[in-house]
């Protein structure tokens, strides 16, 4: 109990920590020299006001100096990681696994929030596939031919470009990773938990991204 527990509280922090990356990342503002402060009025935050889930819960989800709204992805990030990291019995192949879990999060912060992924972070994650299916298995001819084709896709730089179908790249890297049967029960999961979401949530154009996310906990609990 102890031990999930830890784990629980390093993965909310990294939770945390990618809610910053996306953040940062879509408004190109550097991680290193900037410390954290709200977005809203510009207050650096106390070390008191950092605390994972418990910081959001003591103060409402408001910001203790301006008392603007913090943004509900706050929370479900530091929730999201610290299940992510739940997942950790060892080394290999969960470490692989659990960073593009990591990433994945990342990415559906930067679509939930403006409707985009960038590249970078895609291929990153194409990088860890690879090793996660290397660390338990040989890379099969179908899914090197499928790296290929994938790889030959995207345009590089990529630093300098922004994918419009992420949602694609990621149901590709799924297959990669898990297999087509895995990989079409998770489509069928976000697929479910996206049309849920948009009959309460009318928008002329919803992000798949975040669902695919959440798919991904079923990759996981099956590869695990």
């Amino acid at each position: 109990m102890l031990n999930f527990f830890v784990l629980f509280t390093i993965g909310s922090v990294i939770g945390s920590f990618c809610q910053v990356v996306a953040v940062r990342g879509l408004r190109a503002a550097t991680l290193t020299t900037t410390p954290s402060h709200c977005d809203y009025c510009g207050q650096r935050l106390r070390w008191f006001e950092l605390i994972p889930i418990c910081s959001y819960l003591w103060l409402l989800g408001k910001c203790r100096n301006c008392r603007h709204n913090v943004p509900l992805t706050t929370l479900l990030s530091e929730m999201a990681g610290g299940s992510l990291a739940m997942f950790y019995t060892q080394l290999t192949p969960n470490l692989p696994l659990l960073l593009i879990g990591f990433l994945l999060l990342i990415m559906s912060l930067c679509d939930w929030q403006a409707l985009e992924v960038p590249s970078y972070l895609l291929i990153i994650a194409a990088g860890l596939v690879v090793i996660a299916v290397l660390t338990t298995s040989q890379l099969e001819i179908w899914q090197l031919i499928i790296l290929i084709l994938w790889s030959s896709y995207q345009r590089w730089p990529v630093f300098h470009r922004w994918l419009g179908a992420a949602d694609i790249d990621i149901i590709v890297l799924y297959s990669l990773l898990a297999g087509p049967i895995i990989t079409a029960q998770a489509i069928l999961i976000s697929s479910g938990l996206a049309i849920i979401c948009f009959t309460f949530w009318a928008q002329r154009q919803l992000p798949f991204v975040p669902f695919l996310a959440v798919s991904y906990y079923w990759l996981l609990w099956c590869l695990l």
